[in-house]
Parts: C-alpha cells; sequence; structure tokens
C-alpha cells in the first residue's frame, strides 16, 4: 500500500508540474486609450495601433487594431481587448468631417488635429515609431493622447 500511494503521488507531482509549466501564462489584457483636448464633438476619433515601424503610419498595411471612437464632451476613449503583451504605437486623427482621411492644406500641413502615442510630436512632419512605442504588459493598462 505505501509503495501504490508513493507512485500515485509521484505521479501527481509529476502531472501537475507539467501542467503548470505548459499551462500559458495571462498574455494579453485590455488597452484603454483616452483621447483628450478634443476640440468640439463633430466627427470622430480615427485610430491605428502598430507594432512595428513598417506599419506606422502606413497606407500599404493594415494596422494590428484599428477603430473610430465617438467623442462626448470632447472626450473620447478606446477599448482595446484580448491584446497581447507587447511594444505597440497608437496613431489617431480628429475625423472632424467623417471623410475617413487626415485632411491636409497647403504643403500637406493637417487640416485635422491629431496625437499619438507618449504625445509623440515630429519636428517636421510625424514622429518616428520609436517616439511614440510605448510597453503594452498589464491585465488593464490605460494611456492618454492629446489631440491637438
Amino acid at each position: 500500500m505505501k509503495g501504490h500511494r508513493a507512485i500515485s503521488y509521484r505521479k501527481l507531482c509529476t502531472g501537475l508540474t507539467v501542467a503548470m509549466l505548459s499551462s500559458p501564462v495571462a498574455a494579453n489584457g485590455t488597452l484603454i486609450v483616452h483621447f483628450t483636448g478634443i476640440k468640439n464633438n463633430q466627427g470622430t476619433i480615427v485610430c491605428s495601433l502598430t507594432d512595428s515601424s513598417e506599419h506606422f503610419l502606413s497606407r500599404d498595411q493594415a494596422p494590428k487594431r484599428s477603430c473610430q471612437a465617438a467623442i462626448t464632451e470632447s472626450k473620447a476613449t478606446w477599448k482595446i481587448e484580448q491584446l497581447a503583451y507587447g511594444r505597440y504605437a497608437i496613431s489617431a486623427f480628429h475625423d472632424e468631417n467623417d471623410n475617413g482621411e487626415l485632411d491636409s492644406g497647403i504643403f500637406g500641413i493637417p487640416s485635422e488635429d491629431y496625437g499619438f502615442s507618449n504625445d509623440a510630436r515630429g519636428s517636421f512632419g510625424p514622429p518616428d515609431y520609436e517616439e511614440a512605442e510605448f510597453e503594452f504588459h498589464e491585465t488593464d493598462q490605460v494611456i492618454s493622447i492629446r489631440i491637438k
């Protein structure tokens, strides 16, 4: 009987160890993005989340996730669920006329307000991916982006 219990106990411990090692630890969470500084409630906030410099602000490459967030009281929120932990960058603009494009005026200067994660701003044009990149690593992580 003792031998039988020892074997069963040993098998149980081995099985539990294997199960613990092979069970995935939560590798994703929810990212909540608050957009602030929006000058009015017209239109929507168009946003894109990317995980590489090749996809950042690209018209040819689809973003990892995207949205059109409704504006209420000059604020908007984007809730991204089941997002894998990693490094990302977000770009967004206030699409006041809801045409799905960032309108620009003379010399290609945007006529609609915009923003990036880390509130990154470029000197002559948009910031580089690395300036807007942030680490997503919490179960429920919140960031803010100022649209201006």
